[in-house]
């Protein structure tokens, strides 16, 4: 919705959700200036549904505290100036315009400094694009010419992008991550930058690294920046350096464009080339969740274990594939594959069809062995040959047929 709070004539108006347009009018009312900043702006600008919304003030914690004291505000990060206003489920994040102090750890300033000077505020800010604030009076104020490079699709650091860098080292791979999800270029200087100061990313923790990898193998411009800056790539995951040559990390760059943007599907993509005890071990390192590494180490061993083969062959496989691991994953693998059409729609006519796909569906069962004389082990051992048997369709399932086969 539009805030309500905008007066005087035609300006530039982004539509605010209720609960950023409640905290605003909260601030505004109480006597002090308030702005919509960052991520919320640059995606509102672009035409898209921001995912978070952003409030820079003139006032202080405490001020904020007391101008919404009828929602519930929870101090987060009360030593950099930040509450957030929780209005309905719905969080806020409310920051008072500050100075950052010496940055010692290549991470998070030691101090900092409140300001009633929002340019000073937004020249902290690491790209052009993120340093923009909005406010219903004033419409778009724009220091530090995001907007235009909001429109050329340029990235590039609000100041010196050395100090930038060496300020925050994570802002090596957000750049590289903004420029993989909005289809951006990097201005030179700071590509240039991103180059010479990337091995200053060893600073930055593990989770921050996988999150804003996971983030970039989702973008549209996902395969450009991974060729682009392979090597920063390398530097973080040496699994990778030690499988690829340049040619087969473009193959697998290409694989991974071909496919939706999922996760864990792109992951699998990118990981092709790493033996399975390989790609484990870079999961792990990634700290990414056990059921994930699961996921696309399924993918990747039936990936590899999958030919299309004659029709007969291929039926087999498609049936092992839906008995082991379901329909839905073995769409992911052959789209990992590049399959044609025409596998998916065997996969699905399998699936359809009720054909036998696991010893569940076999049209005997081991009461039916045993009346035969078989005992012990060799039950579900003969249960598992005669299922081989109906995958590779030398016998058909059905039950007259399977007894003569025992």
């Amino acid at each position: 919705m539009r805030s309500s709070c905008a007066k005087g004539g035609e300006m530039p108006v982004i539509e605010l959700n209720f609960q950023a347009n409640t905290v605003l009018c909260l601030l505004e009312e109480a006597g002090f200036p308030a702005y919509l900043v960052g991520g919320c702006v640059r995606d509102a600008l672009l035409g898209e549904a921001p995912q978070d919304w952003d409030i820079a003030t003139g006032a202080t914690p405490e001020q904020v505290t007391q101008a919404c004291k009828t929602y519930r505000v929870i101090g987060t990060g009360l030593r950099h100036g930040t509450v957030t206003v929780l209005v309905g489920h719905c969080p806020v994040e409310v920051t008072t315009f500050r100075l950052d102090g010496v940055y010692a750890d290549h991470r998070r300033p030691q101090s900092v400094a409140f300001t009633k000077d929002l340019t000073a505020d937004l020249a902290r800010r690491d790209f052009t694009v993120n340093a923009m604030a909005y406010a219903p009076q004033t419409g778009i104020i724009d220091p530090f010419g995001g907007a235009a490079d909001l429109a050329a699709g340029l990235l590039r650091c609000v100041g010196e992008p050395a100090l930038r860098f060496s300020e925050d080292a994570l802002r090596i791979l957000r750049c590289l991550r903004f420029a993989g999800t909005l289809g951006f270029a990097i201005e030179a200087t700071t590509a240039a930058k991103v180059w010479e100061l990337h091995e200053s990313l060893r600073y930055v923790s593990v989770e921050r690294i996988a999150a804003e990898w996971r983030k970039l193998l989702c973008g549209r411009a996902a395969k450009k920046i991974l060729l682009e800056y392979r090597e920063v790539f390398f530097f973080l995951m040496p699994q990778l350096r030690a499988a690829y040559t340049p040619e087969r990390w473009e193959n697998a760059c290409a694989a991974l464009a071909r496919l939706e943007a999922q996760p864990v599907l792109r992951m699998a993509a990118l990981l092709q080339g790493l033996e399975n005890s390989d790609a484990k071990a870079l999961l792990n390192d990634l700290r990414q969740s056990k059921k994930e590494i699961t996921h696309v180490l399924q993918l990747l061993d039936h990936a590899r274990r999958f030919s299309s083969g004659d029709a007969h062959g291929t039926r087999a496989q498609l049936a092992r594939m839906l008995g082991e691991i379901g329909l839905e994953r073995s769409r992911e693998v052959l789209a990992l594959r590049g399959a044609p059409s025409s596998l998916f729609a065997q996969l699905l006519a399998c699936a359809g069809q009720g054909v036998c796909t696991s010893l569940a569906q076999l049209a005997v069962d081991g009461d039916d062995l045993t009346r035969l004389g078989l005992c012990g082990p060799a039950v579900g051992a003969t249960l598992r040959r005669l299922l081989e048997e109906v995958l590779e369709g030398v016998t058909p399932n059905e039950k007259e047929a399977l007894l003569e086969r025992v």
